[in-house]
């Protein structure tokens, strides 16, 4: 084993099976009587017989008297061992001398290299454990890869010609995973950008917005959520942080599959808020991520816009999962590995309508300079990372997962690095490459679970009956929402005065029943912020008293556990803190910090506070008298 390792074959090249490749191009276990007589002859005196132009002549005498010497030994035969008819050992030794011996040294092979460097270390240990340990086997390590060669040179070519696109901006590095979606094999891993030498898809990176059609699927496995829902777009903060959309704008309300279509982060931190940040990263782990750590509390809603960090590889699993109607199955790097666990993380329904949202063309992050037919049949989402790092593109075809990831592993941003603009494009392009082109185009089955259900036109919600308008929408059967619409309102008016009665109050005037849209106070509060106009409810007739909601005034801002600091030199009445409650209707809310009145305002209203350094409480109570408190810490900054 030693010699077979170690034997000299000239310049750099030790072994028989380096000198396989670098003279003739494949491996040992390929070679021919004439090849076999070769790699005998050159370790006699490698400096003389190794592959050069003035060595032929000597190198081949030496080679054709090897051969005879073999053949007049029985030990060289033209067919494969075992074969039955024999054959002339004279016809055997005039194929040898008609071949040509090598006169140049072939380069290695350098196909896939950091797979082939990763797989390598990956098997390693558990190879060299079968030999006890036997250092001699580290040289003939085998690992019978599922990397598909056509697959494997179609990333290889799209990396190369990332590399002349993404060179000259800064962008250093890259790297593509492909998968059969079904069987979870891995056909081809990318590395990264030619000259650079770190195995980068399986790097923990930021995702940005790639994980949100996972919240989107669990929320509606939990029940929270449907597609149809409208739900609010506004600023809003948590504790010190105040996320924004990517392009900075709002629009007030929206539906939830339209805001997955253009990724808007404030509907999906909010969702992850009623979700639980724990059970969605739980569910990430359930569908093969391990770069995640299980200490509860970690981890915040940042979860939801890339505030934690995952490999291309994993990435590329978890779309295969979506993909596969959420059915997890771990992937394949090996041929003969058997882990044929089969785990259903999401609901066929879930995932269907989580694909039936991706799918859609007209959408922000679609390359439009790609022509729609190249790639039909696809799901797929983009993601960027905070501060431009990282470059996301994920999905699948008909038969395919890729996840394409490009930024720099020094964490240095670049404005090019847009997930739609600088990895979508590579994601299309090996798709496309990757497609059958002969396969018709598929359809994507409705699951059995998913039935029609009835929901308010307006809002996406079950109806109530001030509901007036009402469509039909696909859920779970077994997980529909249970809170009815909040956005309609049913009142008596009067007919002459426009006003809103009560029972009892109304008298002799003539009434009808009148439905109108009461939008959530946040929402109110914004959009008048932003001037803009606003349909309201009519007010109450004189004597007639609003009806009597259950729900308690609650504080917005400040937030749980908020700190504020005042900034040295500033003068504090520039430094105002907001106080903003959410309440039923049109409340008036009265708010008082320490025991201080401060006033009494309209629910959609803010009341300002100059701050004061210390410890404070924080109080609004609404008209029956129902309180809601905070309390707030004010330092002074440094």
């Amino acid at each position: 084993a030693a010699w077979l390792q170690f034997t000299p074959y000239g310049r750099n090249i030790e072994g028989i099976e380096a000198a396989a490749w670098s003279y003739f191009g494949h491996g040992a276990d390929a070679l021919s009587p004439g090849e076999i007589a070769t790699l005998l002859a050159v370790p006699q005196n490698p400096n003389v017989r190794y592959p050069r132009p003035d060595h032929e002549q000597r190198l081949r005498t030496v080679r054709d008297d090897i051969a005879e010497r073999l053949l007049d030994a029985g030990a060289l035969s033209l067919g494969e061992a075992g074969q039955a008819a024999p054959v002339d050992p004279a016809e055997v030794l005039a194929e040898v001398q008609r071949e040509p011996v090598p006169t140049s040294l072939r380069p290695m092979p350098r196909s896939a290299p950091h797979a082939a460097e990763w797989l390598t270390r990956r098997g390693g240990d558990w190879h060299l454990a079968t030999e006890q340990g036997d250092e001699a086997a580290r040289a003939f390590l085998r690992v019978h890869s599922t990397l598909e060669y056509a697959a494997q040179r179609a990333v290889d070519d799209r990396l190369a010609h990332a590399a002349d696109e993404l060179s000259p901006s800064g962008v250093r590095n890259a790297a593509i995973v492909v998968l059969d979606r079904s069987s979870r094999e891995v056909l081809a891993l990318g590395g990264n950008l030619p000259g650079e030498f770190v195995a980068a898809f399986d790097v923990p990176r930021s995702p940005g917005s790639a994980l949100k059609p996972f919240v989107h699927a669990m929320a509606i496995d939990s029940g929270l959520a449907l597609p149809s829902f409208l739900v609010p777009d506004i600023p809003a903060t948590w504790g010190s942080w105040s996320p924004t959309n990517y392009d900075g704008r709002f629009d007030g309300l929206v539906r939830l599959d339209d805001a997955l279509s253009r990724s808007l982060n404030l509907p999906y931190i909010a969702l992850l808020q009623t979700l639980g940040v724990e059970d969605f990263l739980g569910g990430l782990r359930q569908m093969g991520v391990r770069s995640i750590g299980a200490d509860p509390g970690r981890y915040g809603l940042s979860a939801a816009v890339g505030g934690v960090e995952l490999t291309a590889l994993e990435l590329a699993g978890l779309y295969a999962t979506l993909a596969e109607d959420g059915e997890y199955r771990p992937l394949r790097f090996e041929m003969g590995e058997h882990d044929d666990t089969r785990r259903p993380v999401l609901s066929e329904g879930s995932a269907w309508l989580t694909r039936k949202t991706l799918s859609q063309r007209d959408r922000p992050d679609f390359p439009r300079r790609r022509e729609l037919h190249q790639v039909p049949d696809i799901h797929w989402k983009t993601g960027t990372s905070s501060g431009r790092r990282d470059a996301w593109a994920v999905g699948s075809g008909p038969d395919h997962t890729v996840a394409v990831w490009v930024g720099n592993l020094d964490n240095r941003g670049r404005a090019q690095l847009q997930g739609s603009e600088t990895a979508g494009p590579i994601l299309f392009d090996v798709l496309a490459a990757l497609r059958d082109r002969g396969r018709p185009s598929t359809v994507d089955p409705v699951p059995s679970e998913l039935r029609r259900i009835e929901v308010c036109a307006y809002s996406g919600h079950p109806p109530t009956a001030a509901c007036p308008r009402r469509t039909t929408e696909l859920a779970r059967y077994e997980a529909v929402p249970t809170r009815s619409c909040p956005f309609h309102v049913d009142r008596e008016v009067d007919v002459a005065s426009g006003l809103a009665v009560r029972p009892g109050c109304a008298g002799e005037a003539e009434t009808e029943h009148r439905t109108f849209v009461v939008w959530p106070a946040t929402v109110r509060r914004f959009v008048r912020h932003h001037h803009r106009h606003l349909p309201e409810p009519p007010a109450w007739a004189p004597g007639c008293a609003p009806p009597r909601r259950d729900d308690p005034p609650a504080i917005l801002h400040p937030p749980a556990d908020h700190i504020a600091l005042l900034i040295p030199g500033m003068p504090v009445d520039k430094q105002q803190i907001p106080l903003e409650a959410e309440a039923a209707g049109d409340a008036r809310l009265s708010w008082f910090v320490d025991g201080v009145f401060l006033a009494t305002v309209d629910a959609t209203e803010r009341v300002w506070w100059t701050p004061e350094a210390g410890s404070h409480e924080v109080v609004v109570t609404d008209e029956r008298g129902r309180v809601a408190k905070r309390d707030l810490e004010v330092r002074r900054g440094r």
